[in-house]
């Protein structure tokens, strides 16, 4: 992060309802001005593993902000983006309060964003994930959960928590 070799991508999204983009996921990609692109299954495992996830999604979340606040973002036509939130951050206990001071700091509206987690992430501290889901939606932000199937897949809980999409693997 101090040397900017992070950079955000979006991957548009096609709705087929509605015969055009209508979201994009931001994809944070590690340049190595030397090995060039670092894949994200080595860099993401490598800064949950030494705590620096936490900046990188800082850093994430605040691009994308940035990117919803321009004139790109409106001339895009797209309505909202997806963020992917690792396990780590899933736990954080001062995830929501993080988000909703920076989101209000750019001036975006909640239901321009929709974060995703993994199933895994919703396994590994229920009670934290639960409470931090439950809290983004109340606040109007849309929750996605990806990968459905690939972990211990308790459909008695997905359904009691606020998706608004289930992704099935």
């Amino acid at each position: 992060l101090a040397s900017n070799m992070f950079e955000v991508f979006y991957q548009p999204v096609w709705s087929v309802e509605h015969k055009k983009f209508i979201c994009a996921e931001a994809l944070v990609r590690l340049k190595d001005e030397e090995l060039g692109y670092i894949p994200p299954s080595i860099f993401i495992s490598a800064a949950e593993s030494n705590g620096d996830i936490h900046k990188i999604g800082d850093f994430v979340l605040k691009e994308v902000c940035r990117f919803i606040s321009s004139p790109e973002f409106k001339k895009a036509g797209l309505q909202f983006i997806e963020i992917n939130l690792s396990t780590a951050q899933c736990i954080e206990s001062n995830l929501v309060d993080n988000i909703l001071r920076t989101i209000s700091e750019y001036g975006v509206a909640p239901e321009q964003l929709r974060f995703e987690i993994t199933e895994n992430s919703a396994d590994f501290n229920p009670f934290v994930v639960e409470q931090n889901i439950t809290l983004l939606h109340k606040a109007g932000i849309k929750i996605a959960l990806d990968d459905y199937g690939t972990g211990y897949s308790n459909i008695e809980r997905v359904i009691k928590l606020p998706f608004d999409i289930i992704k099935l693997d």
